[in-house]
């Protein structure tokens, strides 16, 4: 059985910075150069899931194990 989560990632060139990714998941995601970056510290929970789903352009992949 396969306990991996599944990896986020930002399209940096789509993202425009809206910030709420950031207000929504401040633990997951931060604002670098206006641009929405992830933390390679903290591992995605349903909240950062519910977050990629709620992107107003679509910058946000959940990309499975």
């Amino acid at each position: 059985m396969d306990h991996r989560s599944p990896r986020v990632e930002v399209d940096r060139g789509v993202c425009i910075g809206s910030g709420i990714c950031v207000g929504s998941a401040p633990a997951f995601f931060r604002l670098d150069g206006g641009r929405a970056r992830v933390r390679d510290d903290a591992p995605p929970d349903q909240t950062v899931l519910d977050v990629a789903d709620s992107c107003p352009v679509e910058a946000i992949s959940v990309l499975e194990p």
